[in-house]
């Protein structure tokens, strides 16, 4: 796959000049999707499809429905995939916007989806005359937005379903921390400032500005020393105090270096300054050093702090509402106060969040209630719960009414609490990884060596020319391909990552995925797409069928939503697209848990468990697990499904073996269906384990290579240094936290993006061998970059030992190092088809 998409340039879109239909796109042939330019899964490209996902495909049909193509035309640098999230119920919004409220409302809600200008005038179009609607401001970097609104006027739920639909989704305030990019922005500010400044006193000196200029020469020496002291306590005061934090802890980093390179070349100026007077020293230097440091670190910090704004709402339970019952009248409250015995209103697509009894459906008396358990066990079918049951936490409503519970424990009990305020321990990125440490420690030490060496080298002849030497190392051997060219490179791969809909969220992911040699998959919802698929067979026997029974059978199931009649009727439109369901002199009645029953004169259709479909003891003999079609009794077909597996699932387990990783399936769903998705994809039984409960995944993640990773607090034991894990739900936050390396496919749930290393967009997988491919590249440019650093270093620590280079020369050459080594990053990073973009 990957030497085909390399081969052939993307397509060009649709122009949005005329008239355009999913349709019409699909007519015409391409490798790469109409909407997001990304490559089309060879799954989907077989069938014809013209899209990566049905997430691109119903935004595409979306934006020409309401003759919104300009968004092409303003975006043509696209490349990321659009959600497939169903649409939430919006419940927080009633405790921002109650009902009832009138006159203009200010709501500041996050936001996240949207990635370019084009997102945000996308999203003004949609938000442009609508009846309540008085304005509306989005701040992409922040991941947030303001909406001015009149309640009196329409419902601000009607936006947001229809942003959602276009994959853009608000939600509440989370109390999210301060921008930590917008202080090391406002240092960076004035550094970049003082740096200039003092370069434009410097050439002064360059230019013949000497003693004999009398007290201008004093004066203007006098302000380059006060300009680059400011640059440099702005610049220590982020580099000095993390140091110091670590060295506390007994840890090495790039920090360290940075600050006593700052602080070293400072002195040294400043004694050269007090010895040889303004003409000899070199603040400019330590005043640029000083600011490319700082833009280093913002560069490194910008892209994850976006990622993290873009892909996640809440970092636990504080965006999480459900209503409860107060003097008869529902109330929003955050799950963490709901207590044992309160009464809730759990409305279709909201969460259950503690164990609680089911009284009744509040709309349809004694009908049984469809739940989902998918997020908390990975069983990819709703089951179905009568009036007394009890349910568990982390069940959502999947059925079309709300539903009355009592809860029977209060959230501080719940065991989905522990789950949703389980997160990884972000201090881990502090240091960047061992790698980085051991640089450090090795740079320190011979800069600091070589420095003291010189100085005593020369100190016994020329005791002047022993302290320039000294400095001029200490200056020409800055850390700047640590400190800005590797921050870059590390920036320009997240951002071509970002570019194909995964979002980095811990800056030392990429550190940790290289060393990754076992993945562990979740089954349903990652693997496979949670919908069900007629078996091969069961398809074959639609065939055998008449076409009278074939048509009552497309009637049947055109009047259930349940997911084995969907696949049902998803077999029947694809293999005869000429059939037309029968119309039924009677009713359809569908039977929670059962299935479905029609009446057409004298005959009786049945579809669903044997003992249903069928009569007499015929029933014992079909397996309880197919379902069966039936006529008055009378056997016409059974049914067995499988799992319809992500549309480039096969492909890319096969990639990943070949590369030599090790793959295992760990699911909450029954062994055996876990077995036959391994089938499917070619593992062998023993790589696929069912039936796990949360604790039991992380368990079974292999505990050979287990380390105590160093952090900048400490020590982070349990954390496997070889594996990474891949999953959707609540009940693979266990094995997030003891994988090295962790992501999810759920990038737009709450919660869960902040429990991984990564989020990634679409339906596909492909987004896993990305990130590791990318981590092998960037590991190679940054081994070449040292390396050049080194030979440099070598060159100039020679001549500055010999006493060769004098400050000014130092000053010269270490501008001009960081510079080429920056540009050469940047080619390296960003030229047309290096091997991770793929």
């Amino acid at each position: 796959m990957r030497k085909t998409d390399k081969e052939q340039a993307p397509a060009s879109p649709v122009s949005s000049a005329m008239p355009v239909s999913v349709e019409s796109a699909e007519s015409v042939p391409t490798t790469h999707c109409r909407h997001c330019e990304l490559v089309i899964p060879p799954r989907r490209r077989t069938k014809g499809d013209a899209f990566c996902c049905e997430g691109c495909k119903r935004v595409f049909a979306l934006i020409h429905e309401a003759d919104l193509g300009e968004f092409y035309d303003m975006n043509p640098a696209r490349g990321v995939p659009a959600s497939t999230r169903e649409t939430e119920s919006f419940t927080w919004l009633g405790r921002f916007l109650p009902d009832g409220a009138s006159g203009l409302r200010r709501l500041h809600l996050e936001l996240q989806g949207v990635h370019c200008a084009a997102c945000v005038w996308l999203l003004q179009q949609l938000f442009e005359g609508r009846e309540g609607a008085v304005d509306l401001r989005i701040n992409s970097a922040r991941g947030t937005s303001d909406i001015w609104w009149n309640p009196d006027e329409g419902d601000l739920r009607e936006f947001l379903r229809e942003a959602a639909r276009f994959g853009y989704r608000f939600g509440p305030p989370t109390g999210k921390k301060p921008s930590a990019t917008r202080g090391l922005m406002m240092r960076m500010g004035l550094a970049v400032a003082f740096a200039m400044n003092v370069m434009i006193f410097s050439f002064c000196f360059y230019f013949g500005l000497g003693p004999e200029d009398g007290p201008v020469f004093t004066f203007v020496g006098w302000l380059a020393f006060a300009l680059t002291t400011g640059s440099v306590v702005v610049s220590g005061s982020v580099f000095i105090p993390s140091a110091l934090r670590a060295l506390r802890h007994g840890i090495v980093h790039l920090d360290l270096p940075i600050a006593l390179g700052l602080i070293l070349a400072y002195l040294g100026a400043t004694l050269t300054f007090r010895s040889h007077g303004p003409g000899h020293t070199y603040f400019d230097t330590v005043s640029v050093f000083a600011a490319l440091m700082l833009v280093g670190r913002w560069v490194q910090a910008r892209v994850v702090e976006r990622n993290r704004a873009s892909v996640s709402r809440s970092e636990g339970t504080e965006g999480l509402f459900v209503r409860r019952w107060r003097a008869d009248r529902p109330e929003i409250v955050p799950i963490g106060e709901i207590e044992c015995d309160d009464r809730l209103l759990v409305v279709p697509g909201d969460l259950i969040p503690v164990r609680a009894r089911l009284l009744a459906p509040a709309e349809v008396e004694s009908e049984p209630a469809l739940l989902s358990l998918e997020w908390i066990s990975g069983e990819p079918e709703p089951l179905a719960f009568a009036p007394g049951a009890e349910v568990p936490a982390g069940a959502r409503n999947t059925g079309a009414t709300a539903l009355d519970l009592t809860a029977v424990e209060s959230f501080a009990d719940s065991g989905l609490e522990e789950l949703l305020e389980t997160s990884r321990d972000e201090s881990v990125d502090a240091g960047t990884g061992t790698r980085w440490g051991r640089v450090s420690i090795i740079y320190v030490s011979v800069v600091l060596t070589l420095s003291a060496g010189a100085m005593l080298f020369w100190w016994g002849n020329d005791p002047a020319r022993a302290f320039e030497a000294a400095v001029a190392i200490l200056v020409v051997t800055c850390p700047c391909a640590v400190g800005l060219a590797v921050p870059l490179a590390y920036d320009l791969a997240q951002v071509g990552l970002r570019r194909r809909g995964i979002f980095i969220r811990s800056g030392s992911l990429l550190d940790r995925a290289r060393r990754v040699r076992r993945i562990y998959f979740d089954k349903t919802g990652t693997l496979t797409s949670g919908q069900l698929e007629l078996d091969p067979d069961s398809r074959a026997r639609l065939g055998e069928l008449d076409d009278r029974t074939r048509q009552i059978l497309a009637s049947l199931v055109l009047r259930s939503n349940h997911p084995r009649s969907r696949s049902i009727l998803t077999a029947l439109l694809e293999d005869f697209p000429d059939l037309r369901p029968a119309t039924f002199a009677g009713s359809v009645r569908e039977t929670s848990g059962s299935g479905l029953e029609g009446r057409d004169g004298g005959h009786q259709y049945h579809l669903g468990r044997p003992d249903f479909a069928l009569r007499g003891a015929t029933a014992k003999f079909v397996p309880a697990h197919r379902t069966v079609f039936s006529e008055n009794g009378r056997l016409h077909a059974s049914f067995a499904f499988e799992e319809e597996l992500r549309s480039d699932a096969e492909v890319e387990i096969e990639a990943l073996l070949s590369a030599g990783y090790r793959i295992r399936i760990l699911s909450g769903d029954a062994a055996e269906r876990t077995r036959a998705v391994a089938r499917r994809l070619g593992l062998e039984d023993s790589d696929a384990i069912g039936g796990l409960r949360p604790d039991a995944k992380a368990a079974s993640i292999d505990r050979d290579d287990f380390v105590a990773i160093p952090t900048a607090v400490g020590e982070l034991p349990g954390r496997s240094r070889e594996t990474m894990m891949i999953g959707d739900g609540l009940n693979d936050v266990a094995g997030f936290a003891a994988a090295a390396a962790s992501g999810t496919p759920a990038a737009d749930l709450p919660t869960l993006p902040s429990h991984v290393d990564f989020c990634y967009l679409g339906e596909g997988i492909t987004a896993v061998r990305r990130v590791l491919t990318c981590a092998g590249y960037l590991q190679r440019v940054v081994r070449d970059l040292l390396i050049v650093a080194a030979i440099y270093n070598v060159i100039v620590l020679t001549l500055a030992f010999l006493g060769r280079l004098g400050a000014i020369e130092a000053a010269i050459l270490m501008p001009s190092s960081s510079i080429s080594l920056v540009l050469w990053t940047r080619f390296r990073m960003q030229r047309r088809n290096p091997s991770w973009k793929f």
